[in-house]
């Protein structure tokens, strides 16, 4: 029997919907800035801004999750820990910048990235970019689906507003003059969105909630984890083999994502039933992830055809410096069916008590990405970022499924543990408006 209905198809299409507006801003901002900035500053720019991805995850100390776990069943208690992640950020953002200034000269070819250029990029990515994703939280928490997608939209619009503006005034870029436009852009979409949020809410109440010191911990270590899976191989391929190749790779990378919007559009609009079925009975969560694995495989399938036949245009699209790209992307194809299993597997994990395990296998994931890059780039270059990533992706779905089939599958039909039914930061999900 079919797992869609009505109701879960008009979910999909609005929250797909919300994406591809979204993604349409990003490509178009993708194509201005790495046009703009060539290959090489692209490179130092994406390898910079993927280091400090990584760094965010431990910005807030997991204040979004603990936000969503506390005022998700209580909304009275949202100005209170809207107050809690406030000062959560605040205190841990000059944290996070230090770390990255101390790695920074380890990744390659980034010494065009001064102090000044360092602090811009840092502020934009680690406070303000970070209070959007926080905020983004909070109507979550709400079930705002809405706002939920103004904030996301508006983010990504108003940092492309800033690079038309950058070229129409500078007529160019380079990494100093897209470094102060990124930085006034994040400033601005990050305190509008915290504005909306106490305009619908109210201003927050100064509150730290010490009790979950160690929870926002454990959050941080599975969010920094599945970064690293996604991000941590573009600056290590900078470092051993040049920015241009990092730049190249990202930009494979993001046809990639446009890709994949579908299926995370299902997997959005699907999460919480992973998680009413799991109340029920850990095999009625099974039976439903099995009932949608064929439709998810099945369109990661034709994406994988669709990045092989259309590698041959991407120089068309973003010029020669990135022909190298039409080479990467077919290599990539895998990508969207990995994928799609893992997080399937782990959506049914998360639902059926098993969050620990799914922590711990994205853990493992991201560490093979860390040991194996080394290994891989000095040995193929470009296309040993792909297979380390191949292989990290399949070891995520691979892990994620043999849990469930040893331990899910013959889980007797009890509720899952309130305590491991925390929802992950890679994978939160809104019910619509």
């Amino acid at each position: 029997m079919s797992p869609f209905n009505h109701k879960l198809l008009s979910n999909i299409c609005v929250i797909g919907s919300g994406f591809v507006l979204r993604l349409g801003a990003q490509v178009v901002l993708f194509l201005i800035i790495t046009r703009g900035l060539g290959a090489s500053d692209y490179g130092i720019f994406v390898s910079v801004t993927a280091l400090m991805s990584v760094a965010s995850c431990f910005v807030g100390w997991g204040c979004d999750q603990i936000f969503i776990q506390h005022v998700a069943p209580q909304q009275e208690r949202f100005r209170d820990f809207l107050g809690h992640g406030l000062i959560a950020i605040v205190v841990t953002a000059p944290v996070a910048a230090a770390i990255c200034l101390i790695l920074l000269p380890n990744i390659k070819g980034t010494g065009g990235v001064g102090f000044p250029v360092f602090v811009m990029l840092a502020l934009a990515d680690l406070f303000f970019g970070r209070l959007n994703s926080f905020c983004a939280a909070a109507y979550i928490a709400i079930e705002r689906a809405v706002r939920l997608s103004l904030l996301n939209i508006g983010f990504t619009s108003i940092r492309l507003a800033a690079a038309v503006l950058a070229m129409l005034i500078n007529g160019h870029l380079d990494i100093q003059t897209w470094a102060c436009w990124y930085l006034v852009s994040s400033t601005l979409a990050g305190l509008g969105s915290f504005a909306l949020v106490v305009h619908d809410q109210g201003w927050p109440r100064w509150f730290i909630a010490r009790g979950e010191i160690a929870s926002g911990f454990q959050f941080c270590i599975q969010t920094v984890s599945g970064a690293a899976v996604r991000d941590i191989d573009k600056p290590i391929l900078a470092s051993i083999v040049a920015p241009e190749a990092a730049g190249i790779y990202a930009a494979a990378g993001r046809f990639v994502d446009t890709l994949t919007i579908p299926i995370r559009a299902l997997l959005y609009s699907t999460y919480s039933r992973f998680i009413r079925h799991g109340h029920v009975a850990a095999s009625d969560s099974l039976s439903f992830g099995l009932r949608l694995l064929p439709f998810a495989l099945g369109y990661a399938a034709l994406a994988g055809v669709a990045l092989s036949l259309g590698a041959r245009f991407v120089p068309l699209i973003l010029g020669a410096q990135y022909a190298k790209a039409s080479e990467v992307l077919p290599a990539l194809a895998a990508l969207p069916f990995l994928t799609a299993a893992a997080s399937i597997g782990g959506d049914i994990l998360t639902s059926t008590g098993q969050q620990k395990a799914r922590a711990v296998i994205v853990v493992v994931a991201s560490l093979s990405t860390v040991v194996l890059c080394p290994l891989a780039i000095p040995a193929f270059g470009i296309f040993g970022a792909v297979l380390v990533s191949i292989a990290s992706n399949a070891i995520l779905a691979l892990a994620n499924w043999s849990w469930v089939f040893c331990t899910v599958r013959r889980a007797a039909p009890d509720p899952a543990p309130e305590d491991n039914r925390a929802i992950p930061h890679d994978a939160i999900k809104v019910s619509v408006d």
